[in-house]
C-alpha cells in the first residue's frame, strides 16, 4: 500500500482514497482508489482485443492499431457501487468500504462508439457485453469478470476504451493495457483489463449479472437495476473525530452525481437543524464531481457536520435509505462528529 490509501481487503486488492488526501480536483494515480474482483492478470505484451458478435465487419486490434486511432480526454468520476457500504444499517457484507471507493481522472483513449461503428452492429444487436482479463472466483466457479449494456445506452455514455490515466499510460492495476470508462455510471461497468466487446441480442448473463450489482430490499425475486450514480458528497476536511482550533475552519470536500451536474451543496454544522450553502471551486462538468468549501466560524464544543449536494436533474441527497441486501447505492448523508477546542 502506498500512502494515499486505506487497506479495506488485501486479497484480492480493494483500496479506498484516503480522504484526507482529497485536495485537487484530479485524483493521482498513486491515491485513486482500487477494485479488484480477483487476483490482478499477468502484464500481456500480446494483448489483443476482440470485437464480435452481431457485427459486420468482426475486428482484431493490437495496442498499435488502437493508438492509432484518434483520441479524447475525459474527467470522469468513479465510484464503487459498494461504496459506504460500513456504513448501512444494518451492515452488509462485502468489501468493507467507508466513503473512499471514490475518485476522478483525467482518462483519455479511443470513444467506444467510435469502435463499435467500425465494427457496425446488424439489426439484432441490442446489448454490448464486455469482457475483463481478470477471473474471479464465483459461486459457479472461476470466470471472467463480465457486464453488459444495453447498446443505446453506450452510444449515449460518452464511454471510452482509456488507455491513459492523467497523462500517463494506465497503470497495471487499473486495468492495462485498455479498460473501459462509463461515465455517470457505478464502476462495474468500467470493465478493467478489457478483452472482448460482443455484440449480442440477450444481456450478459454471468453472475456479475446477475447475481451481483443489483438492489435487493429483500431475498426474494431478480433484485432491482442500480441505475446511473445518485448524487452524493463527502467531507473530505475534516475528517471524522478530529479536533480543531476554535476560529475559521476550512470545511471542504466533494459531490458528484450520474444524473446532470452539481448544482448546490449545502454544509450544516449542528446535525442538520440549519444549512448553509456552500462555494463550490470546480466546473460543472457532467460525470466529474465538484469541489466545493465552506467557511466555517467554530466555537468550542463538540460538533456534528453534514453536507448534502443536489443535482441539477432535481435530485438531492437523502438523510436515509432503505437498506439493501448488498449495501449499494449508498449515497445518504453522512455526519462528521468534530471536536473544537
Amino acid at each position: 500500500m502506498l500512502p494515499g490509501r486505506i487497506v479495506r481487503l488485501a486479497e484480492p486488492r480493494n483500496e479506498e482514497l484516503d480522504l484526507r488526501c482529497l485536495t485537487s480536483f484530479l485524483t493521482p494515480n498513486e491515491h485513486f482508489y482500487i477494485r479488484c474482483h480477483g487476483p490482478e492478470p499477468s502484464p500481456a505484451p500480446g494483448w489483443r482485443l476482440t470485437i464480435d458478435g452481431l457485427v459486420r465487419r468482426p475486428l482484431s486490434l493490437g495496442i498499435d492499431d488502437v493508438r492509432a486511432m484518434p483520441q479524447v480526454e475525459a474527467a470522469v468520476t468513479l465510484e464503487c457501487a459498494g461504496n459506504r457500504r460500513t456504513l448501512q444499517q444494518p451492515r452488509p457484507g462485502g468489501v468493507p468500504w467507508a466513503e473512499g471507493a471514490v475518485s476522478t481522472a483525467r482518462w483519455g483513449g479511443v470513444p467506444l462508439e467510435a469502435l463499435l461503428d467500425i465494427a457496425g452492429a446488424t439489426a439484432g444487436a441490442v446489448h454490448v457485453r464486455l469482457i475483463g482479463g481478470d477471473r474471479c472466483e464465483t459461486a459457479v466457479g472461476m470466470v471472467p469478470f463480465a457486464r453488459s449494456m444495453p447498446l443505446d445506452a453506450v452510444r449515449r455514455s460518452g464511454a471510452l476504451l482509456a488507455l491513459t490515466m492523467n497523462g500517463a499510460p494506465l497503470p497495471q492495476v487499473h486495468g492495462a493495457p485498455a479498460r473501459i470508462i462509463v461515465p455517470r455510471r457505478y464502476a462495474m461497468d468500467s470493465v478493467k483489463w478489457l478483452s472482448t466487446i460482443t455484440l449480442s441480442a440477450e444481456p450478459e448473463s454471468g453472475p456479475y449479472q446477475v447475481d451481483d450489482y443489483r438492489l435487493w430490499y429483500d431475498e426474494r425475486g431478480p433484485g432491482e437495476e442500480i441505475g446511473p450514480i445518485r448524487v452524493a458528497s463527502v467531507i473530505a476536511s475534516p475528517r471524522p473525530e478530529t479536533v480543531v482550533e476554535a476560529g475559521q475552519v476550512r470545511v471542504a470536500g466533494a459531490a458528484w452525481t450520474g444524473t446532470g451536474t452539481i448544482a448546490m451543496v449545502e454544509v450544516s454544522t449542528d446535525d442538520g437543524a440549519s444549512w448553509t450553502t456552500a462555494r463550490l471551486v470546480s466546473p460543472a462538468l457532467a460525470g466529474a464531481w465538484r469541489l466545493w468549501e465552506y467557511d466555517w466560524d467554530a466555537a468550542p464544543g463538540t460538533h456534528v457536520l453534514r453536507a448534502r449536494a443536489h443535482d441539477s436533474a432535481g435530485h438531492a441527497q437523502p438523510d436515509s435509505l432503505r437498506a439493501n441486501r448488498k449495501g449499494y447505492a449508498g449515497n445518504f448523508v453522512v455526519p462528521v462528529l468534530v471536536a473544537v477546542r
